[in-house]
């Protein structure tokens, strides 16, 4: 699988997963896991759930399974964590900004650049 797929299939299910129980995925997945054997594999697994009617289109019908609702919530602590990493450490870069600026006003105050002119 390519990155791009990995990132669509997570898409599908964080998508899956905000829409539940609305959303009905007709050929979505057949698309983005075009092998039966695999999407097979994540239906015995509880990925996902296969609906018991089909479109009128002859499609079938998919729900975010038990076990795809937790891998959705996985992918979705993932994503939290690394926004939470970056805004940590431009929080850090901002403190330290802060500080250096809260010197430079104290030091002036008190006339310490005079003391070099």
């Amino acid at each position: 699988m390519t990155n791009e797929t990995v990132k669509k299939f997570q898409a599908l299910l964080r998508d899956m997963r905000r829409g539940l129980p609305i959303y009905r995925y007709y050929g979505l997945i057949e698309q983005l896991i075009p092998d039966k054997e695999i999407r097979d594999y994540m239906t015995k697994r509880e990925i996902f759930v296969k609906g018991k009617t089909k479109t009128s289109q002859g499609q079938d019908q998919y729900f975010l399974g038990v076990n795809g609702i937790i891998l959705a919530n996985s992918f979705e602590a993932e994503e939290l964590a690394n926004k939470t990493m970056k805004l940590t450490s431009q929080m850090r870069w901002l403190t330290w900004a802060i500080l250096a600026l809260t010197a430079v006003l104290v030091l002036k105050e008190f006339n310490f650049f005079a003391l070099f002119s």
